[in-house]
């Protein structure tokens, strides 16, 4: 059983190492921007490095010369932006004054078109009143005819009989009057109603040309607002291409600035205006090169232990869980055959 210590060490040092690793994994990515920072910051400095060096400050001017195009084209497209967004605000407005302003230009002919409706129903009504009077009188006039209205020859004369003809002559008389001045009553109500007819039809002509005028300067703004929109969204898409194409810029610099670090780190220099950058990258360096240290000396501690003892720690180990997982599995099986 003395392969028992040297296997539960084992462990033990493989946990270590597994924090370790963690560790120098979050150091590693510190160090890198702390490099790209200390290269962003002196990467004028590195002028004297060498080709190669110099090889990645010419990639980073041509970035910030890119970068420089794209910030005065984004700045012109921002511009453009604002100004479709004003334009297109402005006929929005212009249109709803213009639409009030036809709205306004038809609601007297609506109001005209509503009293001539009014008017002449009120003298279609009449001429049906006069129509029908007039039919009564005509009627009464044929029942009248056919009373008589005086003597017959050779018949006697009687007071009565003289009397109830001068009833019928004046009653027919009466009535030949009031038919003649139904009958004017009438042909004046039907020229009023054929009047006020064509008077109806100037005021719907009116009414039609304004909705007409309304319909046009409704599809001309819609035409108009759909090319404001079409440009103003033509202006999003290119201001968000060319922010991608910013990031993809920052990105493409991370790696000559971090090289320009990591070189400046190697010779000791520090930013002008921010050495400290430049300290915090050697401490990072020093912390990674700590953990790398201690992970390479687990690793030979565990070189030195003898395979032997490792092969039957982990045999027995294995068997261990085995024999654990046998164990779970028939209290399992033996609860499930218990009768509920």
């Amino acid at each position: 059983m003395k392969f028992l210590a040297p296997g539960f060490q084992e462990i033990a040092r493989k946990g270590r190492r597994l924090q370790l690793r963690a560790k120098l994994f979050f150091t590693d990515k510190k160090l890198r921007r702390a490099e790209l920072q200390l290269g962003w910051l002196g990467w004028q400095q590195a002028h004297f490095f060498g080709t190669e060096m110099q090889a990645e400050i010419e990639k980073i001017q041509q970035f910030e010369k890119e970068q420089a195009d794209l910030l005065n084209l984004s700045a012109e497209i921002s511009g453009k932006h604002d100004e479709l967004k004003a334009r297109r605000e402005a006929a929005r407005h212009e249109f709803d004054a213009a639409l009030t302003a036809m709205r306004k230009e038809r609601e007297p002919h609506e109001h005209h078109l509503a009293e001539c409706e009014g008017r002449l129903a009120e003298r279609r009504e009449a001429l049906r009143r006069f129509e029908s009077a007039l039919k009564d009188l005509h009627q009464l006039r044929s029942a009248l005819a056919n009373q008589p209205s005086g003597f017959e020859p050779g018949e006697p004369e009687d007071a009565d009989v003289h009397r109830v003809a001068g009833l019928v002559s004046a009653e027919r008389a009466r009535v030949e009057g009031e038919c003649e001045q139904l009958e004017r009553d009438r042909l004046r109500a039907m020229n009023e109603v054929a009047e006020l007819t064509d008077e109806r039809a100037a005021a719907r002509s009116e009414v039609a040309r304004c909705l007409a005028e309304e319909r046009h300067a409704r599809r001309e703004f819609s035409h108009a607002d759909r090319a404001l929109a079409g440009q103003i969204q033509d202006c999003t898409r290119r201001t968000k291409l060319s922010s991608k194409r910013m990031n993809a810029l920052d990105a493409n610099k991370s790696k000559p600035f971090r090289l320009i670090g990591s070189c400046l780190a190697d010779h000791a220099i520090a930013p002008m205006n921010q050495p400290e950058a430049l300290t915090e990258v050697l401490a990072l360096r020093e912390k990674a090169a700590r953990g790398r240290t201690a992970i390479e000396l687990s690793r030979s501690q565990s070189a030195g232990i003898p395979k032997n003892d490792l092969l039957k720690f982990y045999a027995l180990f294995a068997m261990l869980l085995l024999l654990g997982a046998w164990v779970i599995a028939q209290v399992l099986l033996h609860d499930a055959h218990i009768p509920q």
